[in-house]
């Protein structure tokens, strides 16, 4: 698996979600820096929940080309979208700032398609124990570093610096996307086994954000 550029990107897309999971961990610190109390925390998790639904029924219904296209743009929007919370927003935009978040986050169902498509039948189960694992890892890095940040500066602030280290992380696994050709294999047909290990997306693990753990 790792010998093939598309499979590694693909991978490497799917594991930026150890940068916005950060967000979603810090649900309940954010809010009370708010002042929001548990309804702020409430608020927070149910943004990421409905812009993750709704994204994921507007990127269904693009073409694949067009799916292509948008995956690495909607994982560097994942994480760019929360570079704002530096500002410290109220609590308004900050949901806002966390929908948008979690609707970019469909691109996971377009990188869950094209990397059933990439895997050869004799090595799926294979790589999708890989793909899983790194995910799983990334998120849990992402969400311990996240909260021992958040022990010493403020939350808003390591929301902020997530955001924008998953900006470059998901910049260099777009390149390496585009270098590869950016093209699914469409000629191979399989069954639509999930590999996210996301609340965000979905999955055989939802409520584990892929962009959960």
């Amino acid at each position: 698996m790792w010998g093939d550029r598309r499979l590694r990107a693909l991978v490497a897309l799917a594991c930026v979600s150890g940068f916005y999971i950060v967000g979603e961990a810090l649900a309940a610190p954010y809010a009370s820096q708010l002042g929001a109390g548990p309804a702020g925390v409430g608020l927070i998790f149910g943004a990421y929940a409905a812009g993750a639904a709704a994204g994921m029924l507007l990127v269904a219904r693009l073409g694949e080309r067009t799916q292509l296209r948008l995956m690495p743009w909607l994982t560097i929007a994942a994480c760019a979208v929360l570079v704002p919370a530096a500002l410290r927003p109220g609590l308004v935009v900050s949901v806002g700032l966390f929908a948008l978040s979690g609707a970019a986050s469909a691109y996971h169902l377009v990188a869950n398609t094209s990397f059933v498509r990439a895997v050869p039948d004799s090595s799926r189960g294979q790589a999708f124990g890989l793909a899983v694992t790194a995910l799983r890892v990334s998120q849990g890095v992402g969400v311990a570093l996240a909260g021992v940040a958040a022990e010493r500066i403020a939350v808003h602030l390591v929301v902020a610096a997530a955001g924008a280290l998953g900006v470059l992380a998901a910049s260099g696994a777009a390149i390496v996307w585009w270098l590869s050709g950016s093209r699914s294999n469409a000629s191979r047909s399989a069954a639509p086994s999930r590999w996210d290990g996301t609340s965000r997306s979905g999955g055989p693990d939802a409520g584990k954000r892929y962009g959960r753990s």
